[in-house]
């Protein structure tokens, strides 16, 4: 090996042991907020500030490892309680409210945390703390719920006060770049899109690291751009380095991995690549019925993708049975006239 190859190895070697050191930290992490809120509902009772304060905590660091379901049941209860202790106003239960609705996001609860979203944004000024990230979850939710227009002029907004606060190389800048480009690409100007988001890749790089999950999910978002133009040798190379990084960063056992994972095996699919695609497009819907459930949208997304896949490798029996299942709870979870409802059902035509 050369002596570049073996920095190579030792710098990846570092990435690995500062990688698990981080996911060691999030679990001990998750630990000690549960120990602190058990000792401060000891010390003060189960309903003092201080020990819901503690269990808002403890529920963001179970979102923080992907257990967004524990996250959000804690929420709910922390919410009750700071309600009746200091009113639905109070800035406690407010700051939880927006936690709950990110948590009924990641579970696929679209229409609820819009709900609660939206009178989260009304109720905030705009100085107040919690108020840039209230409106970029609310904006986020829009998307999911296929309103791209509204999404991309809120957005917008969200990205000009970034930058005119922050400038345009900080972190929180080129986050909101990414999540605009998003609803760009949505809104069909794919060359704008592919645009925002190299230049948030390059930011986030240089602000954050190459291995940050930011730029992680900035290169994911990329690649996806580069697939909409046609650009599938380019989108397939960085949607495979980052499905490799985001294993490694998040672990295995996490959401954005198998989602990543299932695009790539999408982009395998468009090149023409159907053995490769079929193993890993079907592992990929597996992990995401278990970690998000089969009537979660995306793994009802990727299940359309997995039909197509199978129609094509010439299983019409399987696609068929594939595309009914998911158009049903398409049908049910998001409505008829949602873009993935729509997506599903002309693959199935």
């Amino acid at each position: 090996m050369s002596l570049q190859g073996w920095r190579r190895a030792a710098d990846n070697l570092t990435r690995r042991v500062q990688l698990h050191a981080d996911r060691r930290i999030l679990r001990d992490n998750e630990d000690f907020t549960l120990r602190m809120a058990a000792s401060l509902a000891r010390k003060h009772g189960a309903n003092d500030l201080r020990t819901l304060s503690q269990r808002r905590r403890h529920a963001s660091t179970l979102r923080g490892l992907g257990r967004s379901a524990e996250a959000e049941a804690e929420l709910a209860d922390v919410i009750t309680a700071l309600t009746a202790a200091v009113g639905r106003g109070h800035r406690d239960t407010l700051n939880a409210r927006a936690h709950h609705a990110a948590a009924l996001r990641d579970l696929g609860r679209y229409r609820e945390a819009e709900a609660e979203l939206n009178e989260l944004v009304a109720a905030l000024s705009e100085s107040h703390a919690d108020s840039s990230s209230c409106r970029a979850w609310h904006a986020v939710v829009l998307q999911d719920l296929g309103r791209f227009e509204e999404a991309e002029a809120e957005l917008r907004q969200l990205l000009d006060a970034a930058i005119g606060l922050h400038g345009p190389d900080h972190p929180d800048a080129l986050v909101a770049r990414t999540n605009h480009a998003l609803a760009l690409g949505e809104l069909g100007r794919a060359h704008d899109a592919e645009a925002e988001l190299a230049v948030a890749v390059a930011g986030l790089i240089r602000a954050c690291g190459a291995w940050h999950r930011n730029t992680l999910t900035a290169h994911v978002q990329h690649a996806l751009a580069l697939r909409r133009l046609g650009r599938l040798q380019e989108a397939e190379s960085e949607l495979s380095q980052a499905t490799r990084a985001l294993s490694l960063v998040l672990g295995q056992d996490r959401v954005d991995t198998h989602r990543s994972r299932a695009w790539h095996a999408v982009i395998l699919h468009d090149l023409g690549r159907l053995d490769e695609a079929r193993p890993e497009l079907s592992a990929a819907v597996a992990e995401l019925t278990r970690l998000l459930g089969a009537d979660h949208p995306q793994t009802l997304r990727h299940r359309g993708h997995l039909a197509a896949l199978l129609r094509d490798l010439g299983h019409p029996d399987q696609a068929r049975a594939e595309y009914d299942t998911a158009l049903r709870a398409a049908e049910r979870v998001l409505g008829a006239d949602h873009p993935v409802t729509a997506t599903i059902r002309a693959g199935s035509a």
